[in-house]
């Protein structure tokens, strides 16, 4: 079984030569563990994003919540969330009804020390029972160091 969480669905084909094909279906995937579980999957950063102080980081996710909840985005150094202290960056953003792509710009203070960081999104609903779902982006933010461009 998967873990819960959102999917898209992709089918490679080879023949046994060449570059496989590959294709990716309009649809997604809900796995939930009850009907009322509200879901969240980090889209961007896609790729490694490497920025200085000041910069902008594009955070991109899709989320689906039955009944209301809440989008917590953390960063933390380790790629797995809960292993150590995570930064709050968003906090308290109402989750769309319906699934709808979501996004926020963030803004690298320079109180983060350089290295490289994950973003991790948490969606709860708003009945206190702790997060129902986290995602971990699919690629890291590394923080220049400004001392050794």
């Amino acid at each position: 079984p998967i873990p819960l969480g959102i999917y898209r669905l992709l089918v490679v084909a080879s023949t046994g030569t060449g570059t496989p094909d590959t294709a990716e279906s309009q649809g997604l995937v809900f796995r939930r563990s009850d009907a009322s579980q509200a879901l969240i999957a980090l889209l961007e950063p896609s790729s490694v994003q490497t920025v200085s102080f000041g910069d902008y980081v594009n955070i991109g996710w899709r989320d689906n919540a039955p009944s209301a909840a809440t989008i917590k985005l953390t960063v933390g150094a380790h790629a797995t969330p809960g292993t150590e202290t995570e930064t709050t960056i968003l906090d308290g953003r109402t989750a769309g009804e319906g699934g709808v792509n979501d996004s926020f710009a963030w803004q690298v203070p320079n109180t983060f020390a350089p290295g490289t960081y994950y973003v991790f999104a948490y969606i709860t609903r708003t009945s206190g029972l702790g997060a129902d779902n986290s995602s971990v982006a699919p690629a890291p933010i590394i923080i220049k160091d400004p001392a050794k461009p």
